[in-house]
């Protein structure tokens, strides 16, 4: 077989053309990612972001899609970065997962031409895959430098029944359920969509970034996401109170079968805020599975692990919970013009340009 044989190629800019059969297709595929959903698109649109959103079909059916986020210099047409969050989506298991994605490389290189501006993918896929390491290098990708996501997981299993997931924990964390369940009566744990709540859980999150020397995105940001994504179901904030007093708080972002928690933040100084934090994720535990999710992504851990890190402690709180540790290919670039990369990675290493 060719590699476009019996492939019909579409693009198109605008997320609400083809949201429902998009974000069936991402939600599900095994590597689907909230990142590559139409409904993210709408978001990433409305803080200044122009979606490009690319597909692949044969015989009415989707084979892959690729969200692209496109952002230039100075408000320019073109320039700057095309970024793919979590893509290209499609089957790597599949017998013709690499002339698949061949094509969707190729394609990727052409659109990178016509906006001279530098690609990033970065696909849900592990690192033990190496034939698609080898096939972006073959491409013409390079590892990049400066990556802006995560690399490295933590994805706990919740099909499984909740004794073994304790099981899985470790013995520290299991000791710490325990507790909390003991002290369950003076603990609440609320889910809702309202601003108070999103202010609450900015507030706890700023500080935790601060701590980690790190800078945190606008409450405007924030509140574009939550309120893109509130009405499809896809951002609820949880909030754990201890005798009536918030202490913790965490954004969820479900689609079918999959669970992102982002921002996950503890009041500081709160003597309540070490159980708050094993409730608040126990809690979701709990309510995930209630709810038929099959798996909770715990968003990031840092890669490899080092204890001099500002977030290994973060790292520690998260392998405690006893999920599974995955590593990504990583994040690639495609560059049509060498000056571009180095332009790239000024801005990147500047903080001017937030992906």
């Amino acid at each position: 077989m060719k590699r476009s044989d019996g492939l019909k190629y579409s693009l198109v800019h605008d997320p609400a053309a083809c949201l429902t059969e998009w974000d069936e297709f991402v939600a599900g595929m095994k590597n689907g990612h909230v990142f590559q959903t139409a409904r993210w698109a709408l978001y990433r649109q409305k803080v200044g972001w122009q979606p490009v959103l690319l597909s692949w079909s044969s015989q009415g059916s989707l084979r892959a899609v690729c969200l692209v986020l496109h952002r230039s210099i100075a408000g320019l047409p073109v320039g700057g970065v095309l970024y793919a969050p979590r893509g290209p989506v499609l089957d790597y298991d599949s017998a013709d997962a690499p002339l698949l994605l061949s094509e969707v490389l190729n394609r990727l290189k052409q659109l990178a031409r016509r906006y001279l501006a530098v690609v990033r993918v970065s696909p849900d896929v592990r690192r033990t895959t190496t034939w698609v390491q080898e096939l972006l290098e073959d491409g013409g990708f390079h590892r990049a430098k400066q990556p802006v996501g995560h690399t490295a997981t933590i994805r706990l299993d919740l099909t499984q029944p909740l004794d073994q997931i304790i099981d899985g924990m470790s013995r520290a964390r299991r000791s710490d359920v325990y507790r909390y369940e003991r002290q369950r009566a003076d603990y609440s744990f609320d889910c809702d969509d309202s601003l108070d709540s999103l202010r609450l859980l900015y507030e706890f999150y700023c500080r935790t970034i601060e701590n980690a020397g790190k800078s945190p995105k606008s409450f405007n940001d924030l509140r574009m996401m939550h309120e893109t994504l509130a009405p499809f179901g896809s951002s609820l904030i949880f909030i754990v109170r201890y005798q009536d007093r918030p202490v913790a708080a965490v954004n969820l972002i479900p689609t079918k079968g999959h669970l992102w928690g982002f921002g996950a933040s503890m009041a500081k100084g709160d003597e309540a805020a070490r159980d708050a934090s094993v409730g608040l994720y126990w809690e979701m535990i709990k309510w995930a599975k209630n709810q038929g999710y099959t798996e909770f992504d715990l968003q990031g851990i840092p890669d490899p692990p080092d204890p001099e890190d500002p977030l290994y402690g973060v790292y520690r709180f998260k392998r405690r919970w006893g999920g599974e540790e995955v590593q990504f290919v990583g994040e690639y670039d495609y560059t049509p013009y060498p000056f571009m990369d180095r332009a790239l990675e000024w801005r990147l290493s500047r903080g001017k340009l937030r992906l």
